[in-house]
């Protein structure tokens, strides 16, 4: 070996080893593998998704006996080790004569920790149970709510949120079209830039920061933080970011806690900062309101009495809806 010359590359190139790969090795044909590993990750994900569902339905939704103590000492299981149930598993395995079977090697993967993982967070974000009542009502039993009502209420918000995050302007788009069979928007082509005050008047503040906290698609998040961003901003910013502004909008004042949110959840200060600006100084009630009532009588009113006619509905239901979401992340920042 000392006088001999080592090369990088070969001298004569040969592909016998390529040729040979479908004949595998060991007698095992590489179709042989490939069947194995389809079986393997196909009956994996169904031994976690079908276990894994059905498990969370029962302890989210029916109340059964011992359910306060069974959940506990399920997740307790999680302190088990990979290696401790490996013995008695091939054990249970030979005694069912399902050695060199392909029952094993399916079953591997879904261990007693992924059947952990949805049964906690189904817990606390399971499908109200109005709906669950309404399906009763029609004559479900819990098979069909699980299917209908848990899992296709689940995709339908899924595809949703990801279909709103991938258009051109994500929520500044404003309106597209919905296909009511799969659940999504259509993904337009070209940008366009429509807002309306009635979202955050109707609930996608609170809407959305829930669906935050409950999936994980940071697409989505970050459109809504945009969303969140540009909407209180002024129209020469606006058209900076998207190409044209936003028009005229109303209810600044109740808008004010997206500015909070986005600011607690990105850690922007210039956007705390204009939170308390829009809040005080926009529209809805402010300081100089005139916070007093005036009496009427006829032939104003049937019946004499005060009025406050500055008074507003929906400022009424903004103002306590910002108030109380801005003091909650920024209380502290709030005067």
């Amino acid at each position: 070996m000392a006088g001999r010359h080592l090369d990088l590359f070969p001298a004569r190139p040969i592909l016998d080893d390529f040729t040979g790969l479908a004949d595998g090795s060991a007698e095992i044909s590489v179709r042989t593998c490939l069947r194995n590993s389809l079986i393997c990750s196909l009956g994996a994900v169904a031994g976690v998704l079908i276990p894994c569902s059905l498990t969370a339905y029962a302890f989210a939704k029916i109340g059964f006996a011992g359910r306060n103590l069974l959940f506990p000492l399920m997740i307790g299981t999680l302190l088990l080790p990979y290696h401790a149930p490996l013995i008695p598993q091939y054990v249970m395995f030979q005694k069912m004569q399902l050695i060199n079977s392909y029952v094993p090697l399916a079953g591997e993967v879904p261990r007693h920790a992924d059947l952990l993982r949805l049964p906690d967070g189904a817990v606390h974000a399971a499908p109200p149970g109005e709906l669950d009542e309404a399906a009763r009502i029609d004559g479900c039993g819990h098979l069909r709510i699980y299917w209908s009502i848990g899992e296709k209420a689940r995709a339908c918000v899924l595809s949703t949120m990801e279909t709103i995050a991938a258009q051109p302007n994500g929520f500044v788009r404003g309106s597209g079209l919905y296909d009511l069979d799969t659940r999504r928007f259509a993904v337009a082509d070209t940008p366009k830039v429509e807002v309306s005050h009635r979202s955050a008047v109707f609930g996608i503040d609170e809407l959305c920061a829930e669906l935050i906290d409950l999936v994980d698609m940071p697409e989505s998040e970050q459109a809504y933080y945009d969303y969140c961003r540009w909407f209180n901003a002024t129209r020469a910013e606006q058209k900076a970011r998207y190409g044209s502004d936003f028009g005229t909008l109303p209810v600044f004042q109740g808008h004010s806690r997206l500015d909070a949110y986005a600011a607690v959840r990105t850690g922007d200060t210039a956007l705390a900062q204009r939170d308390r600006d829009k809040f005080h100084h926009s529209d809805g009630y402010r300081e100089t309101a005139p916070w007093r009532t005036e009496r009427i009588s006829g032939p104003a009113a049937l019946v004499e009495g005060s009025e406050a006619a500055w008074i507003s509905t929906d400022d009424t239901a903004l103002h306590g809806l910002a108030a109380v979401e801005n003091l909650a992340p920024l209380g502290d920042k709030m005067p």
